[in-house]
């Protein structure tokens, strides 16, 4: 007779990552629970995604630097190689091409949330003094 511990034990992984799953749910909605009304709830989740938006940009900076300092060691190492370094001209291009993009992306996702559920002013491109 065949045993069905494998079968068993994915069921039983599922039924964790469920559990797991839920229980992040209630903890992040156990934030919001304290509200005193929807609106104050939306607010809180609105705070939320514009800390996951903020943490994506940095990510996405972080990122594009590593892309550049890989290109630029690629070129540096293919030429002191003589066109036989590990990474070729072409992927180094892409490489900073890449990391180019992925640093300007923050700037697009601002001016972009800013076009689409801002007001439309703009005014980070404005240097403002606290005082």
């Amino acid at each position: 007779m065949k045993s069905n511990t494998g079968k068993v034990r994915l069921a039983m992984k599922k039924k964790w990552k469920s559990i797991l799953l839920i229980n992040a749910a209630l903890m992040v909605a156990s934030g919001s629970a304290s509200a005193e009304g929807l609106g104050e709830v939306m607010r809180r989740i609105t705070g939320i995604g514009q800390d996951g938006a903020q943490l994506v940009q940095t990510l996405a900076f972080v990122a594009g630097l590593v892309f550049v300092v890989g290109g630029m060691i690629g070129f540096i190492a293919d030429s002191k190689k003589d066109g036989n370094g590990p990474i070729t001209k072409k992927t180094a291009t892409i490489m900073i091409l890449v990391g180019c993009c992925l640093g300007a992306l923050g700037s697009v996702i601002t001016t972009g949330s800013d076009t689409v559920w801002g007001d439309g002013a703009a005014d980070r491109g404005r240097i403002t003094i606290p005082q």
